[in-house]
């Protein structure tokens, strides 16, 4: 799995290149705000089921057969919804520069599209099949890369006001193309899902709601921060912090697809109970933890390279960099307590934990942005990622101590 995501991250430093440098600052800004906020509509699709998939099969609770039959009634009853919700949130949120086509056609790819691709990874995940789960992380990178490079070519002969009406256009095909080979391997290699429980809705979300709602305030903690940039500052501001903070997130992909491979042991160590998933956490803490610190020095020194990369007009972006090198360093023991109270049955714990988080960074960035830009939005992030670590602290060792019910 980290071997996948490490080419995944390849194949996404190409695409980041191309794209950022093709749409300008202001373009780019554009572009992150509208991706942003369809990641955190898309974090919501499925009720949690990918993880309830991974838990049940790796616990041999169902087949893989009804377990993934469950898994597609949860996204086929919940992202209709979804994606009308966005689009209305949409119209509201982004500042009226941005036209009506980017923000479909990213969203039809964000809220439809990656959802149920990474179910497919799921589905390869649960059976601890880590080589066919590692593909299907790299499988959306090989037509996004086409796309870029199709961007690039095209670009040159068209208005600066084009290129991103072109790019998300590019962006959703290349999306659709990447699901339906991911779910023609799950078919090819795992099987057809059992018929589909649509009656099963309603309990799915009883069971997942707060996997998917915590997927969605991590998303909303870690994302929302370039929509609300685009909406209180500007465009440009949000390029800047954007092409800032994605240099930074796709250094930090080794350490989460650690922990993603490391899922199915969190769930058989929680099994045994809590101080078993602790356990295991503290195990695999050492090789995250030298990763972060690692990098956030080497990204730190290497800040310079990405106007050289990018073009003079995200100069900025480099201050950006820098003083978010470490941020990887101060999420990764978040990470890591988050994972031992999921794999234990305290998901609950966490994902209040994650919805406060996600309440705080909203509420200080409409205090912080208006006041300091780009700033404002980079001193939220870290305030809250320590706040959230303080709190998972204080959750984990209450847990050891008291008998949580997770409804």
């Amino acid at each position: 799995m980290t071997g996948g995501m490490g080419v995944r991250m390849g194949g996404q430093v190409l695409v980041f290149l191309v794209v950022a440098r093709a749409l300008g600052v202001e373009g780019y800004g554009a572009y992150a705000a509208v991706l942003s906020l369809a990641s955190v509509f898309g974090g919501l699709a499925g009720f949690g089921v990918n993880a309830l998939l991974v838990r049940d099969v790796a616990r041999g609770q169902f087949d893989f057969n009804e377990a993934w039959g469950r898994a597609l009634a949860g996204f086929w009853v919940s992202i209709p919804p979804l994606l009308l919700a966005y689009l209305g949130l949409a119209r509201l949120a982004l500042p009226e520069a941005v036209s009506w086509p980017p923000v479909i056609a990213i969203g039809l790819a964000e809220v439809v599209m990656a959802p149920l691709l990474f179910a497919a990874v799921s589905a390869f995940q649960a059976h601890e099949r880590m080589d066919r789960a590692a593909w299907m992380v790299v499988v959306p990178v090989v037509p996004r890369v086409l796309a870029a490079l199709a961007l690039a070519v095209l670009g040159q002969a068209m208005s600066p006001a084009w290129r991103l009406p072109i790019w998300s256009l590019l962006y959703a095909g290349a999306a659709l193309l990447a699901t339906g080979y991911a779910f023609a391997r799950v078919r090819a290699e795992l099987g057809r899902a059992s018929a589909l429980p649509w009656s099963l809705a309603p309990s799915l979300w009883r069971e997942g709601y707060a996997f998917s709602i915590g997927g969605m305030a991590l998303k909303l903690y870690s994302e929302i921060d370039k929509t609300m940039l685009a909406r209180l500052a500007s465009l440009e501001a949000a390029g800047v912090y954007s092409a800032g903070y994605r240099a930074v997130d796709m250094a930090n992909v080794p350490m989460r697809a650690l922990l993603s491979s490391a899922m199915p042991r969190f769930f058989r160590a929680g099994a045994d109970g809590h101080r078993h998933a602790l356990g295991y956490a503290l195990r695999v803490a050492p090789a995250p933890m030298v990763y972060a610190a690692g990098i956030g020095v080497a990204m730190y020194w290497a800040a310079d390279l990405l106007p050289w990369l990018l073009g003079e007009a995200y100069r900025e972006s480099a201050v950006a960099v820098r003083y978010l090198a470490f941020l990887p360093l101060a999420a990764a023991p978040r990470m890591l307590l988050q994972s031992a109270l999921g794999g234990s049955g305290r998901q609950g714990v966490a994902v209040s934990i994650l919805v406060m988080g996600a309440a705080a960074n909203i509420l200080l960035n409409l205090w912080l942005m208006p006041l300091w830009g780009w700033r404002g939005a980079l001193t939220a992030t870290y305030a809250v990622e320590l706040m959230m670590m303080a709190a998972m602290t204080a959750g984990v060792w209450i847990s050891g101590r008291t008998r949580y019910s997770d409804v």
